[in-house]
């Protein structure tokens, strides 16, 4: 049984990428590219991925069983501007040899690639910032939960206390005898042994 993963590459184009368990391995799902207008898969291998702090890139190679013969080159790469501004730039590129099957809706193709990955980074952008939000506001209801239990506990020992410290008072005041009883020995025998 093979797991994969797929992805719908933009909202309007029924554009779909499926990968296998081997990472190496994946399918582009076109649609209209089949026969009779139908869905055409076009089956890819990984050429190579490059990833550094503010950039990366991964290009794709079609292998046999296709529909066009070519390249997809894929890079996003992460600038800063004068104002300090971050700004995602998304590039991907289609490169078919001369002599290689051409594909016929190239600019669609590449249009819903780019449309796809700005979603897609979007999306996880947006995930990654709501489970930060997420988090941090989970710390700080139980930091200030424990917080309040502490205050709490710290009250109510102090009660005890204060309680305990004034009945031993008022104890101590009405029995002239407090803190010095002993029971003779007569009370300690049972009253059967009488």
């Amino acid at each position: 049984a093979h797991k994969h993963h797929s992805s719908k590459l933009g909202s309007k184009s029924a554009l779909e990428f499926v990968s296998s368990q081997n990472k190496d391995i994946g399918a582009l799902v076109i649609p209209k590219l089949g026969d009779y207008r139908r869905y055409g898969i076009q089956p890819l291998r990984m050429a190579y991925e490059e990833t550094g702090p503010r950039s990366g890139s991964l290009g794709l190679y079609t292998i046999k069983g296709g529909h066009f013969d070519g390249e997809i080159r894929f890079s996003v790469e992460r600038q800063s501007n004068k104002d300090e501004e971050e700004t995602v730039v998304i590039s991907v590129a289609l490169v078919i040899p001369k002599k290689g099957r051409k594909l016929k809706n190239s600019m669609s193709v590449v249009t819903a690639l780019v449309t796809s990955i700005q979603q897609s980074a979007m999306l996880e952008a947006q995930k990654r910032q709501a489970r930060l939000n997420q988090s941090t506001g989970f710390r700080n209801r139980t930091g200030l939960e424990a917080l309040r239990k502490r205050k709490v506990r710290l009250e109510s020992t102090e009660q005890m206390e204060a309680m305990d410290k004034d009945r031993r008072r008022r104890w101590q005041r009405s029995n002239p005898d407090a803190g010095h009883y002993r029971p003779s020995g007569r009370r300690m025998q049972s009253p059967n042994n009488c």
